[in-house]
């Protein structure tokens, strides 16, 4: 077990941080008892030593206790300095609540840093000629190796236990049309689109409507407001700020304060924004961004600029990195989620596999990407003539029933993708067929065919709208939406006419 600078620095800033917001003496206790020689930060060390003695002093770790110790401890902290430093690190986390996590990874550290000290005095003594020395070293190897890794194992249930789960209702962002959590609590998810398509504004519209309890692409958001994350470095401060400010436009006061407290985005302002891969020159600030923040939903656009190489195609870079990126996530938060926004396959074929068989096909590069996200929305235009149009489908989901496919349509003043009354999912299939065509010989025979079903249903009794649907829905298995609309196409193509009360019809 070895660990990276970055990481290790993360751990002992943190642990320190988590430290001060202790409240329980028997954590305390047992969190003091880890050696200084733990820490490699010299700096951290006197931090460190200074909670110590103020604990066993029987004071309580604050800003005073620690500060003034520090000071007398290292000559450098003198003239307030010390209780600036004990501030930062109080002031970078909000609770204690991974104390243990970090205490323990410490403590793992520590005992191979000392290993390693007396494995290098052992060799030495024995090229000494030293055989008395060498195996009293050994002896004290063996001493401080004793239970080293003795946290490593996989996390087992036994039956009982899972059985005796409560399964939370409400465990994710979103519910689908029979009350499932979609973007569950803890888990990676991915939203996939062609390079242009709108991806990261249904995002963004994603984390708004969460915070302020709107629906998203016509699903109810799950509240309370969680905190959200957005990283990425494809748009600038303008594409940004237009989409917020026409998003926050006409929110009520509470409402923007919701989002005031819950809502952060990374702004590509210098050459370093522009580097947000996971690799070892940029942990420290990936590390310090989510320990700055805490977010609970944390959002990576896009996907293909987090990886070290920047190739989609190679596989166990897709899986470390998103492996690391969550690893990091849930040091923070165990429960948060990770979105990636990543690019699909351009062109029309491609197109039409965001829905259908080959809805798992749809995202660019290795198939690792689908097969570790447990929920993957894929996005794809659905007018070629209309921009602002586009089609909101499933293409993986693990835990929970996929919704029908949605059609939005982008209101330019708003900035948000508001549900599109008029889209037909059947009918996008056939225009992608088609070439995108928005007037093709197939779709208007497809609305003359649904057109003559509720002709033919209108015939045979079901004249009214309630009984039309119901039927629709129990014999040709539509959702209730899309029976609705073949109503719509009955009127249009003068298959059928409303007659006496409003909801009652006769054929034509």
């Amino acid at each position: 077990m070895s660990a990276e600078p970055a990481v290790l620095d993360f751990h002992e800033a943190t642990f320190l941080a988590c430290l001060l917001h202790c409240q329980d003496d028997a954590d305390l206790r047992d969190a003091c008892t880890l050696p200084v020689e733990a820490f490699s930060n010299p700096g951290r060390r006197d931090i460190y030593t200074a909670m110590k003695q103020a604990n066993a002093a029987g004071e309580t770790l604050d800003e005073f206790s620690v500060g003034t110790r520090l000071a007398k401890i290292n000559p450098l902290y003198e003239g307030g300095k010390g209780f600036k430093a004990v501030t930062s690190y109080y002031n970078s986390v909000d609770t204690a609540a991974m104390l243990h996590m970090h205490l323990d990874r410490l403590r793992e550290w520590g005992k191979l840093r000392q290993l390693k000290d007396r494995q290098l005095k052992a060799t030495d003594l024995l090229e000494k000629g030293d055989l008395e020395s060498w195996r009293e070293s050994l002896k004290e190897m063996a001493k401080v190796a004793d239970g080293v890794g003795v946290n490593q194992r996989f996390t087992i249930r036994g039956l009982q236990d899972i059985l005796d789960y409560k399964i939370p209702p409400d465990h994710g962002l979103l519910r689908n049309e029979n009350n499932e959590a979609l973007f569950e609590f803890g888990s990676v998810a991915g939203i996939v689109g062609p390079p242009g398509v709108g991806k990261s504004r249904l995002a963004l519209q994603l984390a708004i409507s969460q915070i302020t309890g709107r629906t998203w692409c016509d699903l109810k958001t799950i509240g309370p407001a969680r905190k959200w994350l957005m990283i990425g470095n494809e748009n600038s401060r303008r594409r940004i700020a237009r989409d917020l400010q026409g998003m926050c436009k006409s929110l009520a006061p509470e409402k923007l304060q919701l989002l005031r407290d819950n809502l952060f985005t990374q702004v590509p302002e210098t050459d370093d924004d522009m580097v947000i891969a996971v690799k070892g020159d940029n942990m420290t600030r990936w590390r310090n961004t989510l320990s700055r923040i805490g977010p609970d939903v944390v959002v990576i656009d896009p996907f293909e600029a987090a990886l070290e190489n920047y190739d989609v195609n190679d596989a166990a870079a897709v899986r470390d990195t998103i492996q690391r990126l969550a690893a990091m996530a849930h040091e923070v938060k165990p429960e948060a989620t990770v979105i990636f926004i990543h690019h699909a396959r351009t062109g029309q074929a491609n197109i039409s596999q965001a829905t259908g068989f080959d809805k798992d096909n749809f995202a660019k590069g290795s198939k690792t990407f689908t097969s570790m996200v447990r929920l993957q929305i894929n996005i794809a235009p659905g007018d070629a003539e209309d921009f602002g149009k586009l089609i909101v489908s499933v293409g993986k989901s693990n835990d929970a029933k996929p919704f029908y496919p949605q059609g939005v349509a982008l209101d330019e003043e708003t900035r948000y993708y508001e549900k599109w009354d008029e889209f037909d999912y059947d009918e996008w299939k056939l225009k992608v067929g088609e070439g995108g065509k928005s007037k093709g010989g197939g779709a208007a025979d497809a609305r003359k065919e649904k057109a003559m079903i509720v002709h033919q249903l209108v015939k045979a009794g079901h004249n009214n709208r309630t009984k039309l649907v119901a039927h629709m829905k129990e014999s040709l298995g539509l959702p209730d939406k899309t029976a609705r609309r073949y109503i719509t196409y009955g009127i249009k193509e003068r298959t059928i006419r409303e007659c006496g009360l409003p909801g009652q019809f006769t054929t034509i």
